[in-house]
């Protein structure tokens, strides 16, 4: 059993298979919980004792850890075959980098790990030892996985960093199923406060960026406390703000991409050129697929027979404004995709939202949910927001002015992110609990429908 656990994450295909599946929604106000946390509360104890001890998820505490333990613990992460050491690569490659900027520190290893000639106390140094016990499984599944956990103000990573990443379709799985893990590892034992301010820390972000000019908000934002979280809260939260550098990053790729001009004939023009592999037909589809979604539900046949021109010069000028992006060949893609370009470029995306939703035009209508699987973040926002750059400018492009400007940075988000990174989780939670209540902003309880995870 020891170390069985975690060799099964440097499989990557069962990594995969472990975090698929959909969110399960939560009343305590965490919103969601894992698939595989979801899997972790139907083990016994024995399970969780039975891990090594360096295993974030095994319960017993060691008097202190060792790196010279952890480093023979991974001794299984050598490649045989290569004859190559794991260890010198990963804190060679994986760590030297990388972990710093995550853990917001000059030196990792003096911060946290308890040297031999320390007379002081390094209270994290089990827990860094943890992390990296995890850390080393992860990156032996992918040995660019912690460089892609360390970026920020990326547009190609994902919600929660945990749906659809950058580069190839393929590689956003894998990383999603290593985020989840990671998620899943530390939180398990974490006090509810903390796993409930840890998953809901993106949308707290926008809540505050929102708020931020109310008195008590903006009192708020100017406490700071000790540090006090661990390596592996600060993984965790240094991804959730990557979140959210993340949609300011897809905004600003996209406020022009959105604007281009179009006219009434510009899928006559599109239809007329040679054949590729994504036509005018796929265009005209997605389009369809786009008004469903933007009316935020089905499309009641009375609604489509009381307004049946309506409806059809909707369909024509959306697609019109889609047409005229290819025509110009609007490029959305990947840099350095691993794969090559064709499976992240905007026109195969297009192609594979159509191929997914094959209903004719009146069922795709009334349809209760619309299937984006494998299909980019960048991409999905860009339909969206194309969609409502033409529908805007259909009823006065006045509007539109509005639009575009709200897609630029919002006031307030370098003061949010500020107290967010100089605040701790737990006293983040307590002040939310406290300003935020003043503001009638609380953190989610209840049951709440999520989104499907694809």
């Amino acid at each position: 059993m020891i170390g069985k656990e975690k060799r099964l994450m440097t499989d990557i295909d069962n990594l995969r298979s472990r975090h698929s599946g959909n969110y399960t929604p939560t009343s305590n106000g965490e919103r969601y919980l894992l698939p595989y946390e979801v899997e972790l509360s139907k083990k016994t104890h024995h399970f969780f004792t039975s891990l090594s001890k360096y295993d974030p998820l095994n319960p017993n505490q060691e008097p202190e850890l060792s790196l010279k333990g952890l480093r023979e613990e991974l001794l299984h992460l050598d490649n045989t075959e290569k004859l190559t050491d794991f260890w010198d690569n990963f804190t060679g490659y994986g760590l030297k980098k990388y972990l710093n900027p995550i853990l917001t520190t000059n030196n990792w290893r003096k911060i946290y790990l308890k040297q031999s000639r320390d007379k002081t106390p390094k209270p994290y140094h089990n827990e860094m030892l943890k992390c990296l016990y995890v850390l080393a499984h992860l990156h032996r599944a992918d040995p660019s996985f912690i460089g892609e956990l360390a970026k920020v103000d990326n547009e190609w990573s994902g919600e929660l960093r945990l749906y659809y990443p950058r580069l190839d379709i393929l590689k956003s799985e894998q990383f999603s199923a290593c985020i989840a893990q990671l998620f899943s590892d530390i939180l398990y034992h974490q006090p509810e406060c903390i796993r409930v301010v840890t998953k809901y820390l993106d949308q707290l972000i926008d809540l505050l960026v929102k708020h931020v000019t109310h008195p008590q908000i903006a009192h708020m934002l100017t406490l700071r406390s000790d540090d006090t979280d661990g390596p592996g809260l600060k993984i965790l939260k240094h991804s959730q703000i990557a979140t959210i550098t993340h949609n300011n990053a897809i905004n600003r790729r996209l406020k022009d991409a959105i604007s281009g001009d179009y006219s009434s004939v510009s899928m006559e023009e599109l239809a007329r050129l040679p054949h590729k592999h994504t036509t005018a037909k796929h265009y005209h589809k997605a389009a369809i697929i786009m008004l469903r979604l933007h009316h935020g539900g089905p499309i009641s046949p009375e609604m489509m027979l009381m307004h049946p021109e309506h409806l059809t010069n909707a369909i024509g000028n959306l697609a019109n404004g889609l047409a005229a992006d290819a025509l110009r060949e609007l490029k959305l893609e990947s840099k350095g995709t691993k794969d090559g370009k064709k499976d992240t470029s905007l026109a195969a995306s297009i192609r594979k939202l159509v191929e997914k939703n094959p209903k004719p035009q009146l069922e795709l209508l009334q349809s209760l949910e619309i299937d984006f699987a494998g299909i980019p973040e960048l991409h999905s926002k860009y339909l969206e927001q194309r969609i409502q750059y033409v529908i805007n400018h259909e009823v006065d492009p006045e509007i539109n002015k509005t639009f575009l400007a709200g897609m630029g940075q919002p006031f307030g988000y370098d003061t949010v992110l500020d107290y967010i990174r100089g605040n701790n989780l737990e006293t983040i939670y307590k002040h939310f609990e406290e300003y935020g209540g003043l503001v009638g902003l609380h953190f989610p309880r209840g049951l709440q429908p999520l989104p499907d995870r694809h």
